[in-house]
This record gives C-alpha cells, structure tokens and sequence, in this order.
C-alpha cells in the first residue's frame, strides 16, 4: 500500500510540475502537444485500470510500483522532448535545430539508458538485450545480411525518391502554411564543420540510441506506425517537410525489419549503413562538388 501510494505521489507530483511548466513558458498553441506527456502521468496517477492493464501487458510495468513509476516519469519526459518540435510548429515557432555534440550524442545515450533501464524492469537487465542483438542466435550471419540488404534499399529508395518528395512536400507545405526552417541546408553547415571522427559517432550514437528506444521500447507496445510517427515528428528540427516524410517511411522500414528478424541488430545496422553513407561517403562528395543541400 505504501508503495502504491508513493509511485501516484511520485506521477502526480512530475505530472503537475511538467504541466504548470508548460502552462507558464509555452504559446497556447503549444500546449495540447506539450501537455499529452503530463496527462499520460496523471491517469497513471489516478489510477485508470485501462491504461495500468495496457502497460502491463505490452510492457510489463506496473504503476503502482516506485521504480516502474519513476521509468514513466522518465519516459514522458522524453516523449515531450521528442514531440517538442511538432508542439513548436503548431505555434509557429522554429522547431529546436540540431545543437552541439554533446547534444546529440547525449542524447543517443539518454535514450540508450532509457531502454536498458527498461529491459532490467522487465527482467534480466542489460543482459535482456544480448539475444535482441543477436547474441547466441543461430541466425545471425542472416540478421546482419538482412540489414545491410534492407538498409541499402532504403537508401537506394530514399536517394532516388528524394527530390520527389522534396517538391510534392514544399507544394503540401505552402498549401498548408508550415514555416519551419525553410530547408535542410540549415543542418549541413553545421555537419560539413565536424571531422570525419565526429560524424562517425554520430552515426553509431544514432543507429544504437535511437534503435533501442524506438524499437526496443516504443515499437513493443505502440505499433511501428505510432512509432514512426513520434520518430518523424523528432526529426522535424532538421529541416525540410520532405526530411519529416522520409523519416517516416524510414522508420516503417526500420520497424517492419525489426518485426521480420525479432532482432534490434538488424535495424541497428539499416540505420548506421544508411547514415553512414549520407554522413561519411556523400556529405563529403556534395561539398566537393559544391552541391547545395535540400
């Protein structure tokens, strides 16, 4: 009884705290994204049987648990981290651009941390993840193939598709009046200043952060569509409304591999392949041969 009494104490106390913040410091257009996290907490709080179920059965947490309330704590707050951008462009506000690199790369750890923490609330820990990554698997000669296979396909897809969806998007985009940074080429001066080194750690932080949280953790409970879906919206700070549509079909093809394997390493590899090359093979070709972004 105590323990319950704490964890409701502990989801509503984050919950006020994070809507009173977002009362006091966003735009009114901001608040029904920026409020959804908070008013996941406080029905986790209130006790609501339908959700306690849901989270019980898609991801074995139980909020009547301290440490089980505290991860969703956790994990509300970065839901609203990762659909900050959406809430900043129903304001009409600049969604947040890509920062330094101790942003990004902390942040792949944040959500790393986040899906190992989950895994030892599940059970067994950080070692729930070796046969997700492979480890001891018969097939995993095949996995590896898998992802290299899928993500040079995506990749192929995305290249020549591109300028497709760049047009069609910047038409939808003028039709629906979304302002956000006019293109992606606010992000590729910032990349073309890092070294080799650097973007070779973005490319592993990315394809091991964000594959353990978004198909490790999200994906379990959620879908890949909703999935993808909150992964688009995050990357709406790199530009284009064609960066955000290729995120989501990206992300589907992530999510459908992870599914098709049972295996995190396969979309682990499709993603660092794909960054890899746009990062460390064409990044570096388009600016020596003066081709702009976008």
């Amino acid at each position: 009884m105590a323990g319950n009494l704490h964890a409701r104490l502990l989801l509503g106390g984050a919950a006020a705290m994070g809507l009173a913040w977002a009362a006091a410091s966003l735009p009114l257009a901001a608040w029904p994204i920026a409020i959804l996290p908070g008013a996941l907490l406080l029905v986790a709080a209130a006790g609501w049987r339908p959700l306690a179920r849901w989270l019980g059965a898609h991801y074995g947490i139980d909020t009547a648990e301290p440490a089980h309330a505290a991860f969703l704590v956790a994990i509300s707050a970065a839901l609203f981290l990762l659909l900050s951008p959406l809430g900043a462009a129903f304001a009409g506000l600049s969604p947040p651009r890509s920062g330094s690199m101790a942003d990004i790369v902390g942040l792949q750890v944040a959500l790393s941390a986040l899906a190992i923490w989950y895994y030892g609330l599940a059970g067994g820990g950080a070692a729930a993840l070796g046969p997700e990554m492979g480890c001891g698997r018969r097939d995993i000669a095949a996995i590896v193939g898998r992802g290299l296979a899928t993500g040079a396909a995506l990749l192929l897809v995305m290249e020549l598709g591109g300028w497709l969806l760049v047009a069609a998007s910047q038409r939808f985009a003028a039709g629906v009046g979304y302002t956000a940074n006019e293109d992606v080429t606010q992000l590729l001066p910032w990349l073309r200043q890092r070294s080799l080194l650097e973007l070779a750690l973005i490319t592993v932080a990315a394809a091991v952060g964000e594959e353990l949280f978004f198909r490790g953790v999200l994906q379990k409970g959620l879908g890949n569509v909703p999935t993808s879906t909150i992964f688009a919206v995050a990357h709406l700070g790199h530009g284009a409304l064609a960066n955000v549509v290729g995120a989501f079909l990206y992300s589907l093809g992530l999510g459908k591999l992870r599914s098709a394997t049972r295996s995190l390493a396969a979309p682990m590899i499709a993603h660092g392949l794909i960054d890899g090359v746009q990062l460390l093979v064409l990044l570096p070709l388009s600016g020596q041969l003066g081709v702009s972004g976008g």
